[in-house]
Order: C-alpha cells, then sequence, then structure tokens
C-alpha cells in the first residue's frame, strides 16, 4: 500500500491521519501543524518510552509493528522557543519549513479586528501599488490550505465512506470540510438580517422626519445608518472568504484523489477512462464544484430573503404585495422551462466535450502517422465537426443564461409597478373604509390596509424591492449550478469506485 493510517495526539484531542510514503517529511510536518493548529512545529512523535521523527518511510516500520493501537503522542517545537533561540530578525521571522525568500501567511497571526478588516493584506496591496509584485512578495500559503492537507483530511473521510454498503462523495467531502463551510453560513445569515434590517431603519429615518420626537432619536438612526451596513460587509466579506478557502481545499483534494486513483487503476478499469476524460474530471468536474461551494448557501439564503422581504411588504402595501408576489410565482414556470433547456445543453456540452479531447488525444498519440501520409486536413474535419457542435451548444447555452438574466434583473422593477399600480387602484376604490389599527404590545400600532401612498411607504418598499433583485438572481443559477454539480458528484465517485 502507498499509504497508512496514523492515530495522534498532542495531550487533549485525537485525530486520524492519512500519511503517504510519497510525502516528505516537511509535508507530514505541515498537515500535523495543521491538524493541532497553535502548538508549534511538529517534528516528533512519543511511543512510550520511544520517540520517532515525522518521516513517512520511518513511521511506517513501527505503526506496522505496534498496529497502531493507541494514539501516539506529537511533540512539539515551540515557537516562541524559535524566536528566542534566533540571533537576528530575519532568522527569528524564518520558517523551516517554507521555501526561503516567502513571507509566512500572515492571517495567522493576525488579530481578530485585522482578520475582519482583512488589514494584514495591507503590506502586500501596498507593494503591489508601488511597483509590480514578482513571485517572492507572495505569501506562503497556509498550511491547512495546502494540497496535502486538503488531501490527506479528506482521504481519511473517503476510506470511512468505502467501509459503507453504498459510500455517498458528498459526505465525505461534508464531513472533511463541511465544519468552515458550515460556519461562513451564520455570517450570511447576519448579513441577510442586517440586508433587511436597512430598509426598515429607512421607513424609520421619514417616520421620524414628519415627527418632533427628540434629537436623539435621529442620532441613535444615523448611528444605526453606520453600524449596519458595517456590520453586513464585515459579515458578507468573511462568508465569502471562508467559502472559498472551503472550495480550494475541496478542488485540491479531488484533484490529488482523482490524480492518486488514476496512477492505481487496474487495466480492465482504466479500459473505461480514457486520458483525456481523466483529465476532464481533474479540470471540468472539480472546477464545477468549485464553482458550486461558493455559492451553495444561497439554497437557504435566498428563500430566507424572499420570504422575509415579502412579509415586510405586505405590512407595508399589504394587498399590493400579493399582485408582486403573483407576478414573481408567474415568472417560475417561465424560469423552470429555461432551467431545464440550460440543462439538457449542459449535458450535451459536457459530452461533445469529452469526444473533442479524446479525439485530440488520439490525434497526438499518432501524430507521426498522420503526418507522414498526409491526413492532417482529414483529421481537422473530423474534429472540426465535433467543435462546431461544441461550440453551438455552448452559444445556445450562454443565450439562455443571457436571457434569464435579463428577467431576473426586470423582474424586481414589474414587482414594483404590480405592486404600486394594485395600491393606487385600490386606494382609487375603497379609500381608507378598510383601514385597521392593531396594536402590538400596546407601543406599536400597526396600520393595515391604508392605502395611502406616502414617502416612508414608497421608499422602504423600492428598498426591499431592491433588497429582493439578489436572491431573484441567484436563485435560478444555484439551482443550476446543483443539477451541474450532482453530475460532476457521481462522475467523480463512479471513478474513483472503479
Amino acid at each position: 500500500s502507498m499509504s497508512y493510517f496514523l492515530r495522534l495526539t498532542d495531550g487533549t484531542k485525537e485525530a486520524e491521519i492519512a500519511v503517504s510514503l510519497a510525502s516528505t517529511a516537511d509535508a507530514l510536518c505541515a498537515v500535523v501543524a495543521s491538524v493541532f493548529p497553535g502548538r508549534g512545529l511538529p517534528r516528533s512523535v512519543a511511543v512510550g518510552p520511544q520517540v520517532f521523527p515525522l518521516d513517512p518511510l520511518i513511521l511506517q516500520e513501527h505503526a506496522a509493528a505496534a498496529k497502531n493501537e493507541e494514539a501516539w503522542k506529537v511533540l512539539f517545537v515551540p515557537e516562541t522557543f524559535l524566536h528566542e533561540n534566533s540571533d537576528t530578525k530575519a532568522e527569528e521571522e524564518e520558517d523551516p519549513l517554507l521555501p526561503k525568500g516567502l513571507t509566512p501567511w500572515p492571517e495567522t497571526r493576525a488579530l481578530l479586528w485585522s482578520k475582519f478588516a482583512f488589514w494584514w493584506m495591507n503590506d502586500i496591496v501596498h507593494k503591489g501599488y508601488k511597483e509590480p509584485l514578482q513571485d517572492g512578495d507572495l505569501f506562503q500559503l497556509d498550511p491547512s490550505d495546502s494540497s496535502e492537507a486538503s488531501f490527506a483530511t479528506f482521504e481519511v473521510e473517503w476510506a470511512k465512506e468505502l467501509e459503507k454498503e453504498k459510500p455517498q462523495l458528498w459526505k465525505a467531502l461534508m464531513r472533511a470540510f463541511g465544519k468552515l463551510w458550515g460556519l461562513m453560513g451564520l455570517y450570511k445569515l447576519l448579513s441577510d438580517i442586517c440586508n433587511l434590517t436597512l430598509p426598515i431603519l429607512l421607513g424609520v429615518l421619514l417616520w421620524y422626519l414628519t415627527t418632533d420626537y427628540s434629537t436623539w432619536w435621529g442620532l441613535f438612526i444615523a448611528c444605526g445608518f453606520f453600524v449596519i451596513p458595517t456590520v453586513a460587509s464585515v459579515s458578507i466579506n468573511q462568508y465569502f472568504h471562508g467559502c472559498f478557502r472551503t472550495a480550494v481545499r475541496v478542488r485540491a483534494a479531488l484533484i490529488c484523489m482523482v490524480y492518486k486513483k488514476s496512477l492505481r487503476m487496474s487495466s480492465q478499469a482504466k479500459a473505461g477512462y480514457t486520458t483525456g476524460k481523466i483529465v476532464n474530471l481533474m479540470s471540468t468536474d472539480t472546477q464545477r464544484l468549485h464553482d458550486t461551494i461558493q455559492f451553495l448557501h444561497q439554497v437557504w439564503s435566498a428563500p430566507f430573503q424572499l420570504i422575509i422581504a415579502m412579509i415586510l411588504l405586505f405590512i407595508l402595501v399589504s394587498l399590493g404585495a400579493i399582485a408582486g408576489l403573483l407576478v414573481m410565482v408567474m415568472m417560475i414556470p417561465f424560469n423552470m422551462v429555461l432551467t431545464r433547456m440550460m440543462m439538457k445543453l449542459r449535458r450535451k456540452s459536457i459530452k461533445l466535450t469529452d469526444e473533442r479531447v479524446k479525439l485530440g488525444n488520439e490525434l497526438l498519440q499518432g501524430i507521426r502517422a498522420i503526418k507522414f501520409n498526409g491526413w492532417e486536413s482529414s483529421f481537422y474535419d473530423i474534429v472540426s465537426v465535433v467543435r462546431k457542435k461544441e461550440l453551438v451548444a455552448l452559444l445556445w447555452l450562454n443565450l439562455l443564461g443571457s436571457t434569464m438574466y435579463i428577467v431576473m434583473m426586470i423582474m424586481p422593477l414589474m414587482v414594483a409597478v404590480a405592486t404600486f399600480t394594485t395600491y393606487g387602484i385600490m386606494y382609487a376604490i375603497v379609500g381608507n373604509s378598510l383601514r385597521q389599527e392593531i396594536s402590538i404590545f400596546g407601543w406599536y400600532t400597526w396600520i393595515l390596509f391604508d392605502f395611502q401612498l406616502t414617502p416612508a411607504v414608497a421608499f422602504t418598499s423600492l428598498a426591499l424591492f431592491n433588497v429582493l433583485r439578489f436572491p431573484l438572481l441567484m436563485l435560478p443559477s444555484i439551482v443550476s449550478q446543483l443539477v451541474d454539480c450532482r453530475a460532476s458528484l457521481i462522475r467523480l465517485a463512479d471513478f474513483f469506485l472503479a
């Protein structure tokens, strides 16, 4: 076997990691450091009275002899010891695990406010503003984001999944990388709440301008217009940062797994997978998962924003909100038809891409015979026919995508027109005869079926319609991405199980 498992502990928690015999001692140290962050640099493990270095080949012999019955304790070199025993500032900042000339990833040592404001990026941004950045100016990748650490984490979870009757690739990915991704959902929820609060705050401001309440209320509202957008901005940026990191880890782990599997496949299993198909798995399918993970929280976030915004609109414009809701419901079948057509074209384009890549590989393998016999034009025609079919499918796919984008962009305008038109018609027909005042907790009065269009109602409603724009735009897109993601997961799982 080209890999084995180790159970390690730092004294407080245990973890099982997969060790590849092809990896180096430094790579293994980086993986252990990512599993036990903040403890220093791991250099050896203790098994009873014996101490062994963190070397994949040395540890394999002792792991096989001991059968790994109990967790081995990791011995760390504290960072303070390294700093105190450095002679110069350059030596003090140098990490022996990093290539010379590269700065360690600064986010791990940044303060909390620096992480929220991305202040740790200032140095490289300022340097890039003054002069073009070189390779030596970039940061060393965070050990937890390295391909070694990502692949080791995923390999452990996939090995557990293989013990089940029906292994599920998405479950292994969720256990391996779902913790950070799930935490980012809290940031997204906080950002959505802030975005939905701003229209309400705008309505409160317009209401305050028509009253004689104390100036302190105005100061409180002004502070709200500063605090709420700030919290929303920090939350959404942390959300995207965490989701992008998760997507990078997933893509790196899957590419490593595809590469490892392709080297260990039997000749019988390889018969169904050409080189072009394997390359397509490593490039196209992993990229689809990478793109989907970044916006996967929109599956619950978009409906959440739509429901809350429609409830607020019903409170503001009562029956007018129902007209706007009907417009959105009427657009659902149209979007579903577009989505199904895009799904069919996507599957067709994938098959054509695989066929074109296969033809290209066969052409390159037999290039000598083709050049010797002068068959260039014949093979060019064969590849061109497949390529033209692929381009036609991609053209229609982009046209349908553009149509869906245009519909989603004008939908908030259509909803606003339907809402205010109904609101005005109801005021012309019934006036305020249906007006109802409902007292809530004795301090707030909710006025229902008041069809008088005031600045507070108009501008607050328009702000809520603006909030609806992004979820309406993302919901059909994420549905299409989920379909592509499911197809890619099936293709990758079939390859891993071959």
